[in-house]
């Protein structure tokens, strides 16, 4: 009786395409995690520079011409992640729909 993990002694081929499948879908889970620590620090950015100011009063530690340039500059950063992160789900549908034959369906027919 075969088991599953005699597929790689009886078929190379479609093992060797499995193993590229999963390298880029692991290849995607890492960018996503780093995507997703780069959202993290962007918060904390913001969650600080917002709790060092002060409005309209002398002793705030930041001046509010640099919590706009914060603001600004984590804004940028967030929108090109975004960005990114939907180039990654567009990945994951394009992987699924050409290797998964169809079983998983693309995650743009399912409804919300």
């Amino acid at each position: 009786m075969k088991r599953h993990d005699d597929r790689e002694r009886t078929n190379p081929a479609e093992c060797a395409l499995e193993r590229q499948i999963a390298v880029l879908l692991s290849s995607l889970a890492r960018e996503d995690m780093a995507l997703a620590h780069l959202l993290n620090s962007q918060s904390e950015l913001a969650e600080l520079a917002t709790s060092s100011f002060t409005a309209n009063r002398t002793d705030s530690v930041i001046a509010e011409d640099r919590l706009l340039a914060v603001r600004c500059s984590v804004l940028g950063t967030v929108q090109e992640t975004v960005s990114k992160e939907v180039l990654h789900l567009m990945k994951y549908d394009q992987i699924l729909e050409r290797y998964a034959g169809g079983i998983y369906g693309s995650r743009m027919d399912r409804n919300p």
